[in-house]
């Protein structure tokens, strides 16, 4: 119980030196909206705590789209961790996959390529070379 107080002691400190920055930019710039100042300053802060407090405090329990968007983060930082590695396992298995059919396509082509040079090899020398029929199975051609 004691830590949570020193906790929020330290909140509310970061807090208070968030405030006196965007009182320091608001004076130096009147042109400046406070409540885009106290965003741009939020969003700066590393301590995610002490970024929602600063827009709680300084806009009525108003926290940003951006410094919400941070939070959600990290909350769910492992969450999206392990769907970034299950993603790319997919991505590798599937890589290795597309590999594997392109050897496969690979290696039929080039059995299909070897065949047909048999083949054509075959009806070669099964055909006559003057009147281009093919020779019986005795080897006699008809123009012989």
């Amino acid at each position: 119980m004691m830590q949570e107080s020193v906790s929020d002691t330290d909140v509310q400190r970061g807090v208070d030196d968030a405030l006196a920055e965007v009182e320091r930019r608001c004076a130096a710039n009147p042109d400046l909206v406070h409540g885009d100042v106290v965003e741009e300053v939020a969003v700066g802060i590393a301590d995610l705590d002490v970024a929602v407090a600063v827009c709680q405090q300084a806009m009525d329990d108003f926290v940003p789209d951006t410094v919400r968007q941070r939070v959600f983060e990290a909350e769910n930082e492992d969450s999206f961790t392990r769907a970034a590695v299950r993603t790319a396992e997919r991505d590798a298995l599937e890589a290795k996959s597309r590999q594997r059919s392109q050897r496969a396509a690979a290696t039929r082509a080039n059995t299909l390529a070897a065949e047909a040079a048999v083949e054509m090899k075959a009806i070669r020398s099964k055909t006559c070379p003057i009147c281009f029929t093919v020779r019986a199975p005795s080897g006699a051609c008809a123009c012989e």
